[in-house]
């Protein structure tokens, strides 16, 4: 039973390597690679490899941050502790005793590189742990854990998409930029998913959206976007369906979607659903009004309980 579960899970893994299905949006990696990164263990293909074992978990190390040692390695799967080619990646943090105050077990693990600084501003260091689920387009969970005088998991952030770390403005202050995963086959294919951005800090055992700081940002992307999009041609019910000169029928509305949220998601919404009533069918843009400020309200920005004012209050 246990090796049929691991041929599918590498068959799986296979066409995810071939890249089937992956959204053509930039911040959304293929954890798949030729090498491991430091301090990194993933699941790596070995076409020499015997038939069903073409996928080996690889890589791991360890670093020590204060008076913490964190280690990434491939280790049993311990839902299958009998199984020797059931493995996994496994990430433990050590306290100075030696005892493990965190582990996580995962198809893929890495200690981010912003692991070491004092990421939510309360005067201690910090790690961040990522696991990636496995499948082809699921899922990455990054943990936040306190290194200082006693160790504990701060926060989590579950999405559907991979977050990187960069101090966009001033040196000692981090933010977390998200691309939200939860527009994944939104009005349309995987491929071709709006998937927005999403700026973070965390301040103590909170997350604060704080896109609106840097509109700028949104600007360049809405810019970017507009540049060849035709949308009279998309609204002529005639050419619709067809190929146009601003892309495909699919790739334009993966556009007209990422402009709408891009004003959504950096606090202006007057300016989303002007330019969704200028660019939709006038006939869909109520319906469609209500399904983005749904996702918008209930996906990761509910999930981590992030304070979105009178617009999700209004929407319920």
């Amino acid at each position: 039973m246990s090796s049929h579960r691991h041929l599918a899970l590498r068959l799986c893994a296979f066409l995810f390597l071939l890249g089937i299905g992956i959204p053509h949006v930039d911040a959304v990696p293929v954890p798949a690679q030729s090498g491991p990164r430091p301090f990194q263990c993933y699941r790596g293909y070995d076409p020499t490899a015997a038939a069903g074992m073409w996928f080996q978990h690889k890589g791991g190390g360890k670093r020590v941050i204060g008076n913490y040692e964190i280690e990434i390695k491939p280790d049993l799967d311990p839902e299958y502790p009998s199984d020797p080619s059931a493995l996994t990646c496994h990430a433990v943090i050590r306290s100075p005793r030696g005892e493990i105050v965190f582990e996580v077990y995962a198809d893929g693990a890495e200690i981010e590189d912003i692991s070491g600084t004092d990421i939510n501003g309360d005067g201690e260091v910090d790690a961040v742990i990522s696991g990636y689920s496995g499948g082809a387009h699921c899922c990455w969970t990054y943990y936040f854990i306190s290194l200082g005088t006693t160790s504990h998991l701060i926060r989590e952030i579950k999405n559907e998409a991979s977050i990187s770390f960069k101090s966009l403005r001033d040196s000692e202050k981090i933010e977390i930029a998200a691309h939200d995963g939860t527009f994944a086959y939104f009005e349309g294919p995987y491929a071709f998913s709006p998937i927005p951005l999403l700026i973070l800090r965390l301040v103590g055992n909170d997350f604060r959206d704080v896109s609106s700081e840097f509109q700028n940002i949104y600007d360049d992307e809405i810019a970017r976007l507009q540049n060849g999009l035709d949308v009279i041609k998309f609204l002529d019910s005639e050419t619709v369906e067809k190929d146009t000169e601003g892309g495909s029928y699919p790739e334009i509305k993966q556009k007209i979607l990422m402009i709408t949220l891009s004003y959504l998601y950096s606090g202006r919404p007057v300016q989303a659903w002007e330019y969704l009533e200028k660019s939709w069918p006038p006939n869909d843009t109520e319906r469609l009004q209500k399904e983005i400020l749904s996702r918008y309200c209930t996906g990761l920005r509910g999930r981590l309980r992030l304070d979105s004012g009178s617009i999700c209050t209004t929407a319920q």
